[in-house]
């Protein structure tokens, strides 16, 4: 009686382990996907102004104006 009662509540622990544990890989998962895209996004604003700032945009449509 003791063991089947200790190994129910060891499955029951295991159960809730499981259940945190795939809360914390989606989680972990999640954080993982909005940092990257926030970095990505960072990186691109980056480049836009750094382009901005060399006037790159400014010479591409001065040669395509003159040809």
């Amino acid at each position: 009686m003791f063991l089947i009662h200790h190994l129910w509540n060891w499955s029951l622990l295991q159960n809730r382990c499981t259940r945190s544990h795939l809360f914390f890989l989606i989680m972990s998962r999640l954080t993982i996907e909005i940092v990257m895209a926030s970095i990505h996004f960072c990186c691109l604003s980056f480049m836009t102004i750094l382009l901005q700032q060399h006037g790159y945009f400014g010479m591409k449509w001065t040669r395509m104006q003159w040809g």
